[in-house]
């Protein structure tokens, strides 16, 4: 197959290697494919090409390739490695393979002579390099590292790294705007797309970074969400300018007539999607989940957490401490694991190993009584904060999950979390403290969670969730006619403009033409003819017919209930991939900054926006 990078001289296809690393421009000169300068060149020569690889790009060694015809020597240089020679095998030669016990399927010496790498092979390599380098996260100069060279080397002794130059300026670059030519292909094809959003600030270098992510349903019915816009802005943005920000980021994807709705913790996003867009907004419901426990915990059991975390200290910093530690511990025993701040679900881990551990740890304080000691009375509050906070603690694991529809569960969560509390606070035996913190829950979901209760999405992804249906308004009946009615009104939409793209053609022909029933075909039945051309029954119809499907179990994969039933309900399908692809949290794009921030302050100082918004954009959407 022709290079397509090789241009035609004389009629014939240039063999000069030096082509795999120039586009000819038709008569305007050739294109670097490294640096993407345009070089001149004149009556089909390749020294002034030759001369800019020697001069900029000295870490490409070119080669003399070996003709397998005439078995000399070319001028044209080889950037990977010598080329094979070919052997015109006879005869006897292979009689004498034959011979020697070689594969009877090998009719040629060529298959036992290495070969040289293609060009195929080495774009595959370099791609799988920036990946590598992108995923990893390492710095680009890498590439210029003797141990790495030798590392390669040792794998492939064909493959020759680029250097660092090479890498941020043409092989970065290039794999970036292949994947986002791959992104907006994937997003051209989706229905509908949702997106949520984050913001970070590099402590490092001063510098703030905000992400834009979108989902959808792929082809294949998998929700997938990938990174569109990782850009760097000015602390001084206005709200209006990241809404223009958000606009811009749209256009450029053609997805602005496909968005609806936009998930964010952001208080500043947040402002901007209420006051500069038409865009609906939904908190993250992971972040106001854990700041509900957080200030519960905070307003109740602080100070027996604070003993327990002060003690977990001590034997983290305290080698011969926690050798004794080790030695009062029986086999089932778990390391104990101080927690993060920010994160309340770390503090349930921390309670439960720490109450695992509560044998060990009492004949600990009997055996040595520091300082600071869990008292009697403290280890119920524990014991009983820790069953009051498991099921919050699932609730949080389930809505992090990726790829994984959560949205038509919030309002259900949000249900059975009330309810759960409401058990605990009938106990007797509940202590004070976790009394109180139970209390404060109860307040945190009523008040904190209403804009999911309140949001239209929300509440259709439940009915639209073969997993949930009705059985998510339980005990609510006014709640489930209102989400009906929307939508019944929405699948009157959907049905209006199917109506529309579908125009029927009209024939001047008189209605039923020479048949001897035109009389009989022109009879009215009007209660027949109300029941096909109302929109509303057979919105109803169809929908009706849905609910009165069999309930699928939760561990089922929703979407894919729908490959198999879109068929069978068209308008429905096409309203619940509009709302069942809105994630829940904004959790993807806080975990592209975490990772990002971790390792861009330890790794990569150094590395200018531009260049991180690349290595982030493939990272994600790789």
């Amino acid at each position: 197959m022709d290079n397509p990078f090789t241009p035609k001289r004389m009629g014939k296809q240039c063999v000069s290697t030096v082509w795999n690393h120039f586009t000819n421009m038709n008569g305007k000169g050739a294109k670097c494919r490294h640096c993407f300068r345009s070089i001149a060149f004149s009556k089909g020569s390749t020294s002034n090409l030759k001369r800019h690889l020697s001069a900029k790009h000295p870490n490409i060694q070119l080669f003399r390739k070996l003709h397998p015809n005439k078995g000399m020597h070319q001028d044209d240089p080889d950037p990977l490695a010598v080329s094979s020679v070919a052997v015109n095998a006879t005869d006897d030669s292979m009689n004498q393979l034959d011979t020697l016990g070689l594969p009877g399927s090998c009719t040629q010496l060529d298959a036992y002579i290495p070969q040289s790498m293609t060009d195929e092979k080495h774009r595959e390599i370099d791609s799988l390099l920036i990946e590598f380098i992108c995923n990893e996260y390492l710095p680009i100069s890498i590439v210029e590292s003797a141990s790495f060279q030798t590392l390669v080397n040792s794998l492939n002794s064909d493959y020759i790294l680029p250097n660092r130059q090479s890498v941020s300026n043409a092989l970065l670059p290039q794999t970036y705007e292949e994947k986002l030519k791959t992104v907006k292909g994937e997003l051209l094809a989706a229905k509908s797309v949702a997106l949520s959003s984050d913001y970070w600030t590099n402590s490092s270098t001063n510098t703030h970074y905000m992400a834009l992510t979108g989902h959808f349903i792929d082809q294949n019915f998998k929700l997938t969400s990938r990174l569109l816009e990782c850009s760097e802005i000015p602390s001084d943005f206005s709200e209006e300018n990241i809404a223009q920000w958000v606009s811009k980021v749209m256009k450029r994807f053609n997805i602005d007539n496909k968005v609806e709705i936009i998930v964010t913790q952001n208080s500043r996003m947040a402002k901007a999607a209420d006051d500069y867009t038409n865009l609906r907004r939904l908190p993250c419901f992971a972040h106001s989940l854990n700041q509900i426990v957080q200030e519960a915990i905070a307003n109740s059991i602080q100070s027996t957490l604070a003993k327990v975390k002060h003690t977990v200290q001590h034997f983290k910093t305290n080698s011969k401490a926690s050798q004794l530690l080790m030695q009062l511990q029986n086999q089932k025993s778990v390391k104990l694991k101080l927690d993060f701040p920010a994160r309340w679900n770390s503090t349930y881990d921390m309670v439960d190993r720490f109450l695992q551990n509560k044998t060990s740890l009492q004949s600990y304080f009997d055996l040595f009584k520091p300082e600071i000691t869990i008292q009697n009375y403290e280890w119920p509050v524990l014991e009983q904060a820790l069953e009051v906070l498991n099921v919050f603690n699932k609730a949080t694991d389930f809505i992090c999950v990726e790829k994984s529809v959560t949205i038509s569960h919030v309002g259900v969560l949000r249900k059975m979390l009330l309810e759960h509390l409401t058990r605990f606070a009938d106990r007797d035996e509940i202590v004070s403290g976790v009394r109180t913190m139970i209390c404060t829950l109860q307040e945190g979901l009523i008040n904190q969670l209403d804009p999911f209760k309140e949001c239209t999405f929300v509440t259709q992804s439940m009915l639209l969730d073969p997993r949930i249906k009705k059985k998510g308004f339980r005990n609510e009946p006014e709640e489930y006619q209102q989400a009906y009615e929307t939508i019944i009104s929405e699948l009157m939409a959907i049905q209006g403009a199917s109506q529309e793209n579908k125009k029927p053609s009209f024939s001047n022909e008189p209605k039923g033409g020479n048949n001897i029933y035109r009389e009989f075909l022109d009879w009215d039945d009007d209660d027949e003819e109300d029941e096909l051309n109302n929109p509303r029954q057979l919105a109803v119809h169809e929908f009706d017919m849905y609910l009165k499907e069999r309930i699928i179990n939760t561990d089922e994969d929703p979407l894919l209930w729908w490959q198999a039933h879109n068929l069978k309900y068209p308008t429905v399908y096409n309203l619940a991939i509009r709302v069942l692809n809105v994630p829940c949290s904004s959790i993807p794009c806080e975990q592209l900054f975490t990772k990002a921030g971790q390792e861009h302050s330890q790794k990569r100082e150094r590395l200018l926006p531009k260049q991180c918004e690349k290595v982030m954009f493939i990272q994600y959407n790789v």
